[in-house]
């Protein structure tokens, strides 16, 4: 006779992860792969990191709670054959040997519930992902790790954000048609690029005047800093002359004051800089850690004390501390001013990336344009270090475009402006300042010639606004 209390246990061993791992399918799992389709079906696939994070763990979770339902139900059907000997088959045999072992069955599940609950598959992937990203830091920029990434954040109120290969197809070929008499305007060139100056001259004049063009950008709409042109900004830079860059005169305390009197002197447009508080402060600043920790000369940022070997990821770890360079402030400038030390020959890193800095203008411009793009319920994107990747991301993709219309159509590398192909970081140069001077303008987004000399009205209907560090979708 066997043990009734042993009995019910295996009834509760085989209903209780049929149970279980019906919830868990029905309220969340099933849910999540449906959302994550319908994401896919609007904006494409993110790329191949979306599905091995985001996607493949959970059409592998379905399968296998799918399979423990469906043993569940098995071994419930052999307990009760056991008792009521409708069948003598195998097929029953089976059932009720299933039905022996339903409490096993049931901690199997409860240990495959929390690996489901706790995403740990997922988890372990995006690690993967990571390390990955360590060695090769490009991949950060990856779509379908950003969008894992989000995913994993918030499963339940992810948005996802794609770049959109047509839209950015278009901006580049509209970029080319762009007259250079409207983008040349407030193009800066190469900045302090004079190979008499020495590298620890340039790389101090560039880091200030990026620091400086940081807190300009965050100044409040009617200060009269605001209205300076960054060209006149960075010429002022080279015609202060080399000696106010020198690492003699960093050394000197009243360094800041030297040189927003010399840059006045430059430019006599730039005065009103000496004026302004929290201009003085972020020179003083930083002028001030350049004499603390890299003895006035700012080349010393990229460069190992031991080895002297030149790195870009030193280079971006040093700047942190320095103002307006760190990511979490709201106008960063380290980009930037990796971007023109390196056209400034400063350094020359190994792999020679080209480095976007990140502007909200220029990814307000790819939200409107259509180079990305994101699933019609979503309502608000904040302006995170994933949406910075991203941009990045995106503004390669078109610079790819770009030299890819360049080499099939040599005439436009003259009708454009552009240098020849073979330069790459120059093209990059290029395609970035176009693409910031593009986000200035009202109608930009529109990409037609046409409208960059209408009046921007509220009527124009860009799709999305800037409010603060997010954007919001209008109407």
């Amino acid at each position: 006779m066997p043990d009734v209390k042993e009995e019910a246990l295996k009834f509760v061993g085989a209903i209780g992860p049929m149970l279980g791992a019906g919830i868990q399918l029905g309220t969340g799992l099933l849910k999540n792969l449906q959302r994550i389709g319908k994401a896919q079906r609007e904006i494409g696939s993110p790329g191949y990191w979306f599905f091995l994070i985001a996607r493949l763990p959970l059409i592998v979770a379905n399968w296998i709670l799918s399979i423990v339902i469906l043993l569940a139900l098995l071994a419930l059907f052999g307990g009760i054959n056991r008792y009521y000997a409708w069948d003598t088959s195998r097929f029953s045999h089976f059932c009720e040997t299933l039905f022996n072992y339903s409490l096993w069955l049931s901690l199997g599940y409860f240990i495959l519930a929390l690996l489901v609950y706790f995403r740990v598959l997922p988890r372990a992937l995006r690690l993967l992902a990571r390390g990955c990203a360590w060695i090769r830091p490009e991949m950060k920029h990856d779509p379908g790790l950003i969008n894992s990434d989000w995913e994993l954040r918030n499963a339940d109120d992810a948005h996802f954000v794609n770049v959109a290969s047509t839209g950015c197809e278009v901006t580049a070929s509209f970029l080319l048609q762009i007259p250079r008499d409207k983008w040349g305007t407030d193009f800066a060139g190469s900045c302090c690029s004079n190979p008499s100056w020495t590298v620890g001259s340039r790389a101090n004049a560039l880091l200030i005047g990026c620091c400086i063009e940081g807190i300009v950008h965050g100044l409040p709409e009617g200060n009269p800093c605001k209205t300076i042109p960054f060209s006149i900004l960075y010429k002022a830079l080279e015609d202060a002359g080399e000696r106010i860059w020198q690492s003699q005169n960093i050394l000197n305390q009243n360094a800041s004051a030297n040189i927003l009197n010399s840059l006045r002197v430059a430019n006599g447009d730039l005065a009103c800089l000496a004026d302004e508080p929290a201009v003085v402060g972020v020179v003083k600043a930083t002028t001030q850690r350049l004499r603390d920790k890299f003895q006035g000369d700012g080349s010393k940022l990229a460069r190992a004390k031991l080895s002297g070997r030149v790195s870009l990821r030193l280079a971006r770890k040093r700047l942190r501390k320095f103002p307006k360079m760190a990511e979490a402030d709201s106008n960063p400038m380290d980009a930037q001013f990796l971007k023109l030390a390196y056209s400034a020959n400063v350094w020359n890193f190994d792999d020679g990336r080209f480095i976007f800095p990140f502007s909200r203008g220029v990814a307000l411009l790819m939200m409107n344009s259509g180079c990305l793009i994101t699933t019609q319920d979503v309502d608000t994107i904040a302006i995170d270090n994933s949406m910075r990747w991203l941009t990045a991301f995106a503004e390669q993709k078109i610079v790819d475009f770009v030299t890819t219309l360049l080499k099939n159509d040599p005439h436009l590398i003259t009708k454009s402006g552009l240098p020849n192909t073979q330069d790459i970081w120059e093209i990059n140069r290029m395609i970035d300042y176009r693409l910031w001077w593009l986000s200035r303008q009202p109608n930009g987004w529109k990409l037609y010639l046409a409208a960059l000399d209408e009046v921007a009205t509220e009527e124009d209907g860009a799709a999305w606004k800037l409010s603060g560090n997010t954007f919001v979708r209008s109407g």
